[in-house]
């Protein structure tokens, strides 16, 4: 009799094996190299995995399809939100092209009131923004404007009370009155152009704190900040 322990040989007369005190039951000796057996299987199933890896083309997950975006509508162009219909994450990014249509536009008050957006990835196929489209976002905590967009409409981005930052370019041609409104921690604006055509485009005041970041450095609209 051999311990299923140690595998001691012992008689088979003993109960318990005189080597290390395992209980002892009667089996067949143990096959010399057995051990090997599910290390060699292991290795088995990882080459036929590994082959598979790379004998299996590579197949990149499918693009949202329009009808995943139940919560936009496209008008020639003009995108509108319905905030009821929508369940994803708090950063939402708004397609090129829905319904095939390229998205030009966001409508008047787009997003007004979405207070649970913290930011909006906005297409680089867009052109305006509509009046008041972001308006009392107040979760929003920083948005940037591609350089496609020519228009800002009227109270944007107006009681945007979380709005840190903003980064925009000098391709704008217009940006409304109150498009910052009320926006009390809007400290930081990235204006990639000169403070000249910044004040052209708005000169509202918005905190004491806020900087204007432009070609020739820092701006603040707080009087004696430096």
């Amino acid at each position: 009799m051999y311990c299923s322990n140690c595998g001691n040989l012992c008689a088979d007369t003993d109960n318990f094996c005189s080597n290390c005190g395992n209980p002892l039951s009667s089996f067949m000796p143990p096959k010399k190299g057995s051990h090997w057996v599910p290390v060699l299987i292991m290795v088995l199933l990882c080459a036929i995995g590994i082959a598979l890896f790379f004998a299996i083309p590579y197949s990149p997950a499918p693009a949202a399809k329009a009808a995943d975006y139940s919560w936009f509508y496209v008008d020639n162009g003009t995108l509108y939100f319905e905030e009821s219909r929508y369940e994803g994450p708090s950063e939402l990014t708004v397609p090129e092209e829905l319904f095939g249509q390229r998205v030009t536009a966001l409508s008047d008050g787009c997003f007004k009131g979405c207070k649970d957006l913290t930011s909006v990835i906005l297409p680089d196929t867009l052109e305006s923004i509509g009046k008041a489209a972001f308006r009392d976002c107040t979760s929003m905590r920083g948005i940037e404007i591609p350089e496609s967009v020519k228009r800002i409409g009227i109270e944007a981005f107006y009681g945007c009370t979380a709005l840190e930052a903003v980064c925009l370019t000098d391709s704008l041609e217009y940006v409304g009155p109150g498009s910052f409104g009320e926006c009390n921690k809007l400290y930081y604006i990235l204006f990639l152009g000169s403070h000249g055509d910044w004040m052209e485009l708005y000169d509202e005041f918005i905190t004491p704190y806020t900087a204007v970041f432009c070609d020739e450095g820092s701006f603040y609209q707080g009087k004696g900040i430096e």
